[in-house]
Order: structure tokens, then C-alpha cells, then sequence
């Protein structure tokens, strides 16, 4: 049940430092340009998998949106921060969530890999 809980712990921290990180992500590039076209935060989400910050800024926001090349390469900047920051957030959550199973899950401690008991210091 535990390790039930921590997962669906887990899938719900996931869904909020993405949603976190390119929300903020968002409104900081907002904040940087002079207006804030019709679209953009669709196209930030959706176009972040495209390789390359240049590559970007001249497909998405240059042809498609009409931003100048300065606030399309500022945009694109912002894009693959969040993407940046959403992986790095979850790599970290990972590690609490493996370190808290570790810690509190009985099935996780005691036995070694194989499953026998640890070694004791008495000798019995």
C-alpha cells in the first residue's frame, strides 16, 4: 500500500513541477516582450521538442508567430530552460522518492541483495 501511495505521490509531483516550471518559464518570457501574441503559450509548450535554441527561434517564433529575431532567440532561451528545469526537478524528486522508499518501506531494508540477513556482530 505504501509503495502504492508513493507512486501516486510521485505521478502528481511530476505532473506539478513540469506544469511549475514551464508556467514560470512562460510568464517571465511575457514580461521580456513587447507583446504577447496569439498562440505563444501553445507553441512554447508544444514546439519545446524541437533540437536547438536557434533552430527554434527561426521556425517557430520568427516564420510562424512573427516575433523579431531578438525576443524569438529570448523565447527560445526561456523554452529550453523549462524543459531543463522540469528534468532536472523530476531527477531530484526521483531521488527523495527512492531515498523516502529506502528509508520507510520494510520490503526495501534488511536483506542484501540476495535476500539474506545482514552480517551480525555477536557471530550468531
Amino acid at each position: 500500500m505504501f509503495r502504492i501511495l508513493i507512486g501516486v505521490i510521485t505521478a502528481f509531483l511530476v505532473i506539478g513541477i513540469s506544469f511549475a516550471s514551464f508556467y514560470l518559464s512562460i510568464e517571465i518570457a511575457k514580461r521580456q516582450v513587447a507583446v504577447w501574441r496569439r498562440g505563444s503559450t501553445y507553441m512554447f509548450v508544444r514546439s519545446n521538442g524541437m533540437g536547438g535554441v536557434q533552430r527554434r527561434a527561426r521556425e517557430v517564433w520568427i516564420k510562424q508567430l512573427g516575433y523579431d529575431e531578438p525576443e524569438a532567440s529570448m523565447i527560445s532561451t526561456y523554452q529550453s530552460r523549462a524543459g531543463l528545469s522540469a528534468f532536472v526537478g523530476c531527477g531530484l524528486l526521483f531521488l527523495v522518492m527512492a531515498a523516502v522508499l529506502q528509508h520507510f518501506d520494510p520490503a526495501c531494508t534488511g536483506g542484501g541483495a540476495r535476500g539474506e540477513k545482514p552480517a551480525t556482530t555477536t557471530g550468531r
